[in-house]
């Protein structure tokens, strides 16, 4: 019994060695071992195929191949895995071949790079060979088979297939051209082995160096057409422009006027086309219809201001067509109705447009800007740029707009001081007003000096009478204020965050002027309780006071 298991044993593993492709098997144990016929399957036994070597030619171990596949089982199929179709059975066999409805067939495998290469039962020569040099990466199935087959052993895997590596360009290169029609990664792959005959500095964008136009060649330009608008924008075309236009030609001054007029903005925003546009409007000097065509290219769009005063050369060259226009009356009415519409006051430099206007302009034209001013007085003192802008229409403001200004100070004069930037612009008033104007003014700060003291924005204001007016009469009539002030009023004033301040500097400034009185006021100080004197603000307060009373030296 054991005897005729032990045959049965060695004649089963006589066929499954001799249906091995690459098996050899050694002849003594064959010998030893002859397979029984009542082990063999009922099927015709396939050809043997002899062993490749490596002078074999491919195309007919290929042809071998195909004739025992026909003799092997089918596999049985199995549930679809990650990116195949539901409706197959997903089956992928060995040799890289698979059914309709198969991984293939689905929406992933359809657009896989790896499986759309034609494949071949085993890797194509030019695969070989491509391993053979160094460049061969095998890849195992994605979905392995469920065939008994697969768990044999081969000497090569059934499921390789060539994909590109990073090639070696120090290998030497193999003639094998032919082959690479078989493998799609052959030619790429074979290619990076050549030797790169290619200039790499044909890569390399090289800009094209951009000529520098003569004197000669745009005055050229200019006279057979209006400027464009290039010309303006590099500083050797913009100096050449500008050089042309000092010449006084007629011809290149209208063709510049017409280039201009059709792109005024970008031409003042250029920090080499303000220089074409400021040649421009001195050569244009006295001719009214060519200033008016200016004038009309630059009040036509909307949002210009804003684009032009962010930088200095747009202001500059705003100021020169000010300058320019303030020779012809029927041009600055729409200049100026320009500028209020484009809000003018809520900009930066509005304060500094402002007083180019004042200055070069007749004030007939700019009283308009100080009625708009008037007319939306909240709304100025509620902005730094307004406040500005406001305190500059006071400065320049005559006749019925200063009276309107001045009634608008002495009725709202405690709420604009205790404004954040309203308050700069009653300091302007008491910087620049006139005497009767700033002592009514200290007249109604005085009346509210405790809490004005004691105000963040106040306290400025309240400085300002004594530190900024041209009179005395401002700082007699607050330091009198401060005279009248109860004790505990005096105290907290001289310990206050912001009051301290105004205390020590109407004692620093008063002692020259008003030496009695202000004794007077730093002797009621020196009384206030230690507890007051030794708080932290009020140090400062007291280092002025022990100034003004130093010890006698004890003998």
């Amino acid at each position: 019994m054991d005897t005729t298991k032990q045959s049965a044993a060695a004649d089963l593993e006589a066929y499954l060695q001799a249906m091995r492709l690459n098996g050899s098997s050694s002849p003594l144990k064959q010998q030893r071992c002859p397979a029984p016929t009542s082990l063999r399957p009922p099927q015709p036994q396939p050809p043997k195929v002899p062993v490749p070597t490596a002078r074999a030619d491919a195309q007919q171990l290929l042809q071998q191949l195909q004739e025992v596949r026909q003799y092997w089982p089918q596999p049985q199929p199995q549930s679809y895995g990650v990116g195949e179709s539901s409706t197959g059975a997903g089956y992928v066999s060995p040799f890289g071949s698979s059914s309709p409805n198969s991984f293939y067939a689905s929406h992933y495998g359809a657009h896989s790079p790896r499986f759309n290469t034609p494949t071949a039962p085993f890797p194509s020569v030019s695969a070989k060979l491509n391993a053979w040099a160094g460049h061969y990466s095998p890849i195992g199935p994605s979905h392995p088979s469920v065939s008994h087959w697969s768990s044999m052993p081969s000497s090569s895997t059934n499921h390789c297939q060539p994909t590109p590596s990073a090639p070696q360009l120090g290998a030497p290169f193999p003639a094998w051209d032919h082959h690479a029609s078989l493998d799609p990664y052959a030619s790429a792959l074979l290619s990076a082995l050549r030797p790169n005959q290619m200039d790499y500095r044909s890569w390399i964008h090289t800009p094209a160096v951009r000529r520098r136009p003569t004197l000669e060649e745009v005055r050229s330009r200019l006279l057979r057409r209006p400027m464009e608008p290039e010309l303006v924008m590099f500083p050797e075309t913009a100096g050449h422009v500008v050089r042309l236009l000092m010449e006084g030609g007629e011809e290149v001054r209208l063709s510049v006027l017409a280039g201009v007029k059709r792109t005024v903005r970008s031409v003042i925003g250029c920090g080499e086309g303000h220089a074409v546009f400021l040649a421009l409007l001195r050569a244009c000097e006295g001719r009214l219809d060519e200033l008016q065509g200016i004038v009309q290219a630059v009040c036509k769009g909307t949002g210009f201001l804003m684009h032009v005063v962010k930088y200095n050369h747009g202001v500059t060259a705003l100021e020169e067509l000010i300058r320019a226009v303030a020779l012809h009356q029927q041009l600055c009415l729409p200049l100026i109705v320009w500028l209020l519409r484009e809000r003018l006051m809520e900009h930066s430099k509005g304060a500094e447009l402002l007083h180019h206007c004042f200055t070069t302009m007749p004030y007939e034209n700019c009283s308009i800007m100080i009625r708009f001013a008037i007319i939306n007085i909240d709304e100025m003192l509620s902005s730094a740029s307004g406040s500005r802008c406001l305190a500059e229409c006071f400065r320049n403001a005559q006749k019925d707009e200063l009276r309107l200004l001045e009634e608008i100070i002495l009725s709202r004069t405690s709420e604009i001081a205790r404004g954040e930037y309203s308050n700069y612009f009653l300091q302007g008033a008491l910087e620049c007003g006139s005497e009767l104007l700033t002592d009514r003014i200290a007249e109604r700060v005085a009346e509210d000096v405790a809490s004005l003291s004691a105000d963040q924005f106040g306290s400025y204001v309240v400085e300002a009478c004594f530190l900024r007016t041209l009179s005395l009469a401002p700082a007699q009539r607050v330091l009198a204020a401060f005279l009248g002030l109860r004790n505990d009023q005096l105290a907290e004033l001289v310990q206050g965050g912001y009051s301290n301040y105004v205390v020590h500097k109407l004692l620093a400034t008063g002692k020259d002027y008003f030496p009695e009185q202000t004794t007077a006021l730093a002797r009621r100080i020196e009384k206030l309780p230690a507890a007051v004197q030794r708080e932290m603000h009020a140090q400062r307060v007291m280092r002025v006071v022990k100034k003004l009373f130093p010890r006698q030296p004890r003998y």
